[in-house]
């Protein structure tokens, strides 16, 4: 009876680890990817960052140069020269105010199973854009307007991993609670206690370990149908830098916890009347 009884209490302490584990990511993944203002919070700061700025502008002249088909010494002549005005414009507020747009779309489109292309509509600066380039090169450039300057910023493939993003996500308000209900009913189940504390201090040491860890690789998880080059680089990189900073006092807190749930089982061991099970 007290074999089955603290085999009961293992699995308890073994889910508790794995639902304490769960618990941040899962906090984190309802603020800060499935509500849309998470989201932004962090998305939207990307239209002042010259980092970001330069791979948005890179990417524009790209695509542009693809679509439009100039001769060779034309191209050469003017590409530097487009280059130049279109980085120039993502400096301006005008571009903050673009990205603010299209970071609202993305959201959708990320959480949306079908997935989708989202784009940035750089187009009511084409006239600006190409007045400033003519102006320098001494001729007119024979570009149709037409989407010129709508940039494909990401294609999204259909995935289930909005749905089971948002299912995490919709465990954070009980995932915790859970966990921590099952690691106390591990030491009331147990028929040795002292040693079932033990094993639930290591069991969460272990998983603030592993959450330590899965914080810096975490996003190779990201979905693998996502593309857009330069642009998502960048994004991916904000979100990753900021899941990781989150991650580490909830990390640090699990270890701490286990720590402590080992010492205070050791010392019950060691404290324990002889003959007696601890």
């Amino acid at each position: 009876m007290d074999l089955v009884r603290d085999m009961l209490a293992a699995l308890l302490a073994l889910a508790a680890a794995i639902l304490l584990a769960l618990w941040a990511p899962a906090v984190w993944l309802q603020d800060t990817v499935v509500d849309r203002e998470g989201f932004l919070e962090v998305a939207r700061p990307l239209g002042t960052d010259q980092g970001f700025q330069d791979a948005v502008a890179t990417t524009a002249v790209d695509q542009l140069f693809e679509q439009v088909d100039l001769p060779r010494v034309v191209a050469d002549r003017v590409r530097p020269v487009f280059d130049d005005q279109v980085h120039a414009l993502a400096r301006t507020p005008a571009f903050d105010e673009i990205w603010a747009a299209t970071a609202e779309d993305l959201h959708a489109t990320l959480l949306d199973p079908d997935g989708g292309t989202v784009t940035a509509d750089l187009n009511p600066y084409v006239d600006q854009l190409m007045g400033q380039v003519e102006d320098r090169i001494g001729f007119s450039v024979p570009i149709p307007h037409t989407d010129l300057l709508r940039l494909d910023v990401a294609t999204i493939a259909p995935s289930p991993w909005p749905e089971r993003a948002r299912m995490l996500a919709d465990a954070s308000g009980w995932i915790g609670w859970a966990g921590i209900g099952s690691g106390l009913a591990s030491i009331a189940v147990a028929a040795r206690r002292g040693a079932m504390l033990f094993v639930l201090g290591l069991l969460l040491a272990l998983g603030g370990g592993a959450l330590l860890l899965a914080a810096h690789g975490a996003w190779d998880l990201a979905p693998g149908g996502i593309v857009g080059a330069r642009v998502i680089d960048e994004l991916l990189s904000a979100f990753e830098e900021h899941f990781r900073a989150d991650m580490r006092v909830p990390g640090f807190a699990l270890v701490g916890a286990g720590a402590a749930s080992m010492v205070i089982a050791l010392l019950v061991l060691a404290l324990r009347p002889r003959g007696r099970a601890a």
